[in-house]
């Protein structure tokens, strides 16, 4: 996976090459990386509120990985409290009709259905945290930091991160902190 801060300052916006950031093949489609910062979290009486700020990049991708990546991108894109409460409220709605479903159509009740009520307790909540797992970690271009007038970005596809960076040769930063 190669990174680089990228200045946003030219106005010129990202040059992208015009193959698909995940396979290679020629890309005639657009995905979105997103960056998603929750700022002034509140606590209301009975409420909660936040305000987020989503940053989007489009990439090129090839049919098949539109709506691959467009998945990949979904807990970027509602940021760490939303993704958080997907976390916890998700699962539980489908524990809850999964377990009403045992019940009432196949009529196991009491402590045979405990069993079923575990395991599939255990496949939702693990198959959630899973997919927010697999999505931050094998998502194919990542928005890293953003700064004013920089950002950046990461992209696990070699061959395309070199073209990505010839392509932007002239908006590079090169900094000496190595973090950046």
């Amino acid at each position: 996976m190669g990174s680089l801060m990228i200045s946003l300052a030219s106005g010129q916006g990202l040059l992208w090459p015009r193959m698909c950031i995940v396979c290679g093949s020629e890309a005639t489609h657009k995905a979105k990386t997103s960056f998603t910062l929750t700022k002034n979290p509140r606590y209301y009486l009975v409420a909660w509120g936040w305000t987020k700020e989503t940053h989007a990049i489009p990439f090129p991708v090839c049919r098949k990985h539109k709506v691959f990546c467009s998945l990949l991108d979904l807990p970027a894109k509602w940021g760490f409290i939303d993704s958080f409460l997907f976390l916890l409220f998700a699962p539980a709605l489908f524990w809850i009709a999964f377990v009403l479903l045992l019940a009432f159509l196949l009529g196991i009740k009491g402590d045979a259905l405990t069993p079923f009520s575990v395991g599939s307790a255990i496949f939702f909540w693990g198959l959630a945290f899973l997919f927010l797992i697999f999505a931050t970690t094998i998502k194919p271009v990542k928005i890293a930091l953003i700064k004013e007038s920089s950002i950046k970005i990461c992209i696990k596809n070699e061959e395309c991160f070199r073209a990505f960076e010839a392509l932007n040769v002239e908006n590079i930063i090169k900094d000496k902190d190595p973090s950046i």
